[in-house]
């Protein structure tokens, strides 16, 4: 990771942090392609234990099933990498995490495992927060135009964009709003390490998400 992605995400996390601790709101984050990145970045600053709960990390789609509830049938009909899939990762960490937001990836972070419909670099997100208010739906936004160039978000074809598409539920008898994207990382990330470079972006992503649906939050 060079010194201007450390910086930028550590100018990140102090913002979500920042959000977390002002709501009473504590995270929980669920992980397929970027394998606990972005719990152990949300660990790495001081004090998170105040609003990190915990992670939970499923790369096969038994584990997904098992541990956060995902439904063989979405697996099935969408894939594991599909906005459906990271909306019910995100809802199972809710509530296996007992947090109060959540985050959820999956992804295709290559070399191999990519396909025509879902290439190398497609990348999956999802948010779960409790008493939100969703978005009018179709919000978007450039991720270059929040994110800076080192994140390696784009595609040959042109940026990538990130819209939100919300999806409200009754959890645990709590309202739960959903939100979830789809972001495509470009091809030629980091040609030393473009698996890495696919699944810092994804982690970026997750977070910046988080940080930009908060305010949508009130905490009961």
């Amino acid at each position: 990771m060079s010194a201007m992605e450390k910086a930028y995400l550590a100018e990140l996390l102090a913002e979500l942090s920042s959000a977390l601790r002002k709501r009473g709101f504590r995270l929980g984050t669920a992980e397929s392609c970027t394998g606990g990145l972005v719990s152990a970045v949300c660990t790495s600053l001081a004090g998170s234990s105040d609003w990190f709960n915990g992670a939970v990390v499923v790369y096969s789609n038994e584990m997904k099933e098992r541990l956060l509830k995902v439904s063989a049938g979405e697996l099935r009909d969408h894939g594991a990498v599909s906005p459906q899939v990271a909306r019910s990762m995100a809802l199972g960490a809710l509530d296996v995490l007992d947090a109060d937001c959540s985050l959820a990836v999956s992804g295709v972070a290559g070399p191999s495992g990519g396909s025509p419909e879902k290439p190398v670099g497609t990348v999956c997100l999802a948010w779960a927060l409790r008493s939100a208010a969703a978005p009018p739906q179709g919000t978007a936004r450039t991720a270059p135009g929040s994110l800076p160039p080192e994140c390696y978000l784009g595609s040959d074809a042109g940026p990538s964009s990130l819209e939100y598409m919300p999806e409200r539920r009754i959890l645990l008898g709590a309202r739960t709003s959903l939100f979830s994207g789809k972001i495509q990382v470009c091809a030629g990330v980091r040609p030393d390490s473009p698996r890495q470079g696919i699944r810092l972006a994804a982690t970026q992503s997750a977070l910046l998400g988080l940080l930009e649906l908060l305010p949508l939050t009130v905490k009961f």
